[in-house]
């Protein structure tokens, strides 16, 4: 039987947040680092503009609604090895205050992976697209800098080595297995310590039901789990919703980041019993 809580959000110097693209506010990058950016658009139908996406994400949303720091370390691109190598780093950093900040971790797609690199010392992005169960290497890219035009020309000289290790070692459905221990490790490595953390959805083969409801990002009784990308495309709220189907960019958008980070405060708020917006 699972122990209800209610969360005092009181308590809290900051709050952490991981994930892939969703999370760190895909698609509505700045035109520095993406020269098709949306910012002009969203200026001429809705009046609205920011300087960078970590302005818009919904940690930020979260973090104004909320008044608690955000410390956001979701990645495009990013899957769960990358989620759970660094949230284990910032939970060990940050160890002698982890009864002060509390986690929300999206569960990315098992098609991305990373690797460490020899030659260069860092960790390197590998994204795939799949049939089925056959799969391409759509590209692999270095962490140290995802829009960095400079490491990305470094890192397309690598290119064949990053398809041959795909090829070599990549299978989905061992990735689908590996992905889903490291997230049940994880969250129960902070159980354990006392840790708070929520996700936006448990998981779907191993060890499902260890997951406690209570920290589970879910808006109504029925649902098991509202991760952003879903909510954002059930809600009609991702960037082709907001600005035309032309765009057709599925991150959520602008408005949508908002008003998850809105539905996120009233779940929260229903953790610690009190008014937050």
């Amino acid at each position: 039987m699972q122990t209800k809580h209610n969360m005092d959000l009181s308590k809290y110097k900051y709050f952490y947040v991981n994930g892939s693209s969703y999370c760190e506010g895909g698609g509505l990058e700045e035109p520095e680092i993406r020269s098709d950016s949306v910012i002009d658009e969203y200026q001429k139908q809705y009046g609205v503009t920011w300087s960078n996406r970590t302005e818009v994400n919904f940690g930020k949303r979260l973090s104004d609604i909320i008044g608690i720091p955000c410390i956001n370390e979701a990645k495009c691109g990013g899957g769960m090895e990358r989620l759970v190598r660094k949230t284990y780093d910032f939970i060990d950093k940050h160890w002698d205050e982890k009864d002060k900040f509390f986690l929300i971790l999206e569960k990315p797609d098992s098609t991305r992976s990373e690797f460490y690199f020899n030659e260069i010392g860092d960790y390197f992005i590998s994204n795939s697209n799949f049939t089925g169960l056959n799969g391409t290497l759509e590209y692999g890219d270095s962490t140290r800098s995802y829009f960095d035009k400079n490491v990305y020309e470094v890192d397309k000289k690598y290119q064949d080595k990053f398809k041959q290790w795909f090829l070599d070692f990549f299978n989905l459905e061992e990735n689908i297995r590996k992905n889903e221990q490291q997230f049940i490790g994880l969250y129960s490595f902070c159980k354990m310590n006392d840790i708070k953390i929520f996700v936006m959805s448990p998981n779907d083969f191993y060890f499902k039901d260890s997951f406690n409801n209570d920290d589970i990002i879910s808006f109504t009784k029925y649902n098991k789990g509202d991760d952003i990308a879903g909510w954002c495309k059930n809600n009609n709220l991702l960037i082709k919703d907001e600005i035309g189907e032309k765009y057709k960019d599925f991150h959520p958008g602008y408005f949508g980041h908002l008003e998850y980070a809105k539905e996120l405060a009233k779940f929260l708020e229903k953790k610690e019993n009190k008014k937050l917006i």
